[in-house]
């Protein structure tokens, strides 16, 4: 706001408390915040002249991202300033600049260089609280984006969130989903949330209903399966249901509004890793809007009243060690973590315990932190100590349900000749 803008302000402001208004109806009157009348009705004329004047050559934090800012809204001019905060919170970390700042400066850049803001109505949420760790919604939502290649691509996004902290979660995939896809996403929702609900909310859908007779649902053999073993029960709303849905609906309107719309699509990976990241620094690490906290630090109380999962990894004797192992693989892999657990998997199935018990010390002494090398080094040690057959163990389960969603990898064959000079030098 320029010089003269803010001295017309005053006088206004000061105008109309004259008249008998309240600070709050001046401030929706004039379209500024509450903390701004206040500022100004504490300023006599000779201190409102002198703060001008030492305004006048300040230089703001945000002025040296005006230019890109000024792009992003030519561009889309229906981008909100929240979106536009989290966009230089992701490009620019630590962002240390507060929304209301944003959302000022933005305000200001579109009525310096016209550019009229879109305004979208505001999904039903509904109000009432539920009990901590009682019930979670589900639902899907739909979106085209652009490739990098200025192609659009259709995405499938579904989405949890716990009714109480409203703590979020979402899996994406670029084809539609299967029931077999939606049991695997329950499992690595359950696995983030540290547990489970009593009840789960969902739309009518024929990935998991099959028909309704008289009022009872039918539910796809695959998934009923799955229910009776986990043991939750099911609310599927019918139809339309702002009561029941509206807090999913919500989410959903937000993932796209403020995580996808007008972000560039590259891969699959690269997609699902950048909402995690969206939802530890927006989706779960903002204030919410109804609860007015953050998801994140009220989920820290709810999720005690989560219910137990079925075990997500299966893993040998030594647990702990393997535990381990997977986290530092992440921590060496953090955006082709699906990758690396899926070959991992591969490779857990394939071979007896005690080759696997025997390749995690081997790797972690050593320090080799990746799927392709714990392959070989289980390969090494078959080489080194032949048997007569090497069958495939029974009932073992996957090692990480988030595998499912990727196609076969075939990794490269590896000399492993290294592996057996570090085993030399390691016996001296």
């Amino acid at each position: 706001m320029q010089k003269v803008e803010k001295w017309k302000m005053y006088n206004q402001i000061f105008l109309l408390r004259e008249l008998g208004f309240s600070k709050s109806k001046i401030a929706k009157k004039l379209g500024v915040a509450r903390g701004t009348v206040i500022d100004y009705l504490d300023k006599d004329p000779e201190e409102m002249a002198l703060w001008l004047a030492s305004t006048k050559r300040r230089t703001r934090k945000l002025d040296q991202y005006k230019n890109e800012i000024l792009g992003w809204l030519r561009e889309h001019p229906d981008l909100s300033s929240a979106q536009i905060a989290d966009w230089l919170d992701e490009r620019y970390p630590p962002f240390e600049v507060g929304e209301s700042t944003v959302r000022r400066y933005v305000r200001e850049i579109r009525k310096e260089f016209n550019i009229p803001k879109t305004t979208h109505k505001r999904a039903y949420e509904a109000v009432p609280n539920l009990p901590l760790g009682f019930q979670a919604q589900v639902d899907f939502g739909q979106t085209w984006q652009k490739n990098d290649q200025g192609q659009s691509v259709k995405l499938y996004v579904v989405a949890f969130v716990l009714s109480n902290s409203r703590y979020k979660y979402k899996a994406w995939l670029n084809r539609p989903f299967t029931t077999k896809d939606l049991i695997e996403v329950h499992k690595n929702a359950f696995h983030t949330f540290g547990g489970k609900p009593k009840e789960i909310v969902y739309d009518q859908d024929n990935i998991i209903i099959v028909s309704e007779n008289s009022g009872d649902i039918i539910y796809t053999k695959q998934f009923e399966a799955y229910r009776r073993e986990e043991t939750f029960q099911v609310y599927a709303c019918r139809g339309y249901d702002p009561e029941s849905k509206g807090k999913i609906e919500n989410v959903i309107g937000f993932i796209k509004n403020s995580f996808a719309k007008h972000r560039v699509y590259t891969t699959l990976d690269d997609w699902n890793e950048q909402g995690k990241q969206w939802l530890k620094r927006r989706g779960n690490g903002k204030v919410h809007n109804t609860t007015k906290k953050k998801p994140v630090d009220v989920f820290q109380g709810e999720k005690h009243y989560l219910r137990p999962v079925k075990q997500l990894i299966s893993v040998p004797a030594n647990s702990s060690l393997a535990l381990k192992y997977l986290d530092e693989v992440n921590n060496q892999y953090p955006r082709y973590i699906r990758n690396q657990l899926q070959l991992i998997n591969k490779t857990w199935d394939k071979f007896p315990n005690q080759y696997i018990n025997e390749g995690l010390v081997m790797c972690m002494d050593q320090k080799l932190y990746s799927a392709s090398e714990f392959q070989d080094m289980i390969k090494f040690l078959i080489a080194q100590r032949p048997i007569k057959s090497v069958e495939k163990p029974k009932n073992i389960r996957s090692l990480h349900d988030e595998t499912s969603y990727l196609l076969d990898i075939k990794p490269p064959i590896r000399d492993i000749a290294p592996y057996m000079a570090i085993m030399a030098r390691s016996s001296l």
